[in-house]
């Protein structure tokens, strides 16, 4: 037994449910070689300890919804930036991050959070949905009609919103 002092920091300030995780992997991991059984890859193990650095990330996410959903965009986003770095992989976090950066004027940072969403999961609808928004608001119509599209595609019953809007912007003036 290693004594505590001799953990590392993160280890010895983790709480029981974590410890109690790391207990239970390595009992796992022990059992595995006792029966002459190969360990996970090292990217396994990877994803077993970076646990609880989702559920931190989670923790974060939660708070920013729950911020964005006040109206507090700044501590909304400062919540989902956090959230994202612990999680880069949450396509919902990346999401809810853009929205509440384009609340504040952020666009450029919110069009770069959808674009990471959308490398993600090229599919994501609310990506698609607010990146047209976006570029309707800078009149980047092509880019606004495009992602419109890709909406209009995923869930038709949404894309209303979007291409009424854009069609009276691209009518020509009469």
């Amino acid at each position: 037994m290693v004594p505590r002092e001799q953990l590392p920091s993160r280890i010895r300030t983790a709480g029981p449910v974590v410890l109690a995780g790391l207990a239970a992997l390595l009992t796992i991991m022990t059992a595995a070689w006792a029966a002459g059984q190969s360990f996970p890859a090292s990217s396994d193990r990877a994803v077993i300890i970076a646990a609880p650095d989702r559920l931190q990330a989670d923790r974060h996410y939660r708070s920013g919804l729950a911020y964005g959903a006040q109206g507090r965009f700044a501590e909304a986003a400062r919540e989902l930036s956090a959230a994202v770095a612990l999680n880069p992989a949450d396509v919902d976090a990346q999401v809810s991050l853009a929205e509440a950066d384009a609340e504040l004027g952020r666009f450029d940072d919110a069009v770069a959070a959808l674009q990471r969403a959308l490398t993600l999961a090229p599919n994501h609808v609310d990506a698609h949905y607010d990146l047209s928004r976006i570029y309707l608001e800078r009149r980047q119509l092509d880019l606004a009609w495009q992602h419109a599209r890709a909406v209009e595609r995923l869930n038709p019953a949404i894309a209303g919103t979007l291409i009424g809007p854009l069609e009276r912007v691209s009518a020509p003036a009469r």
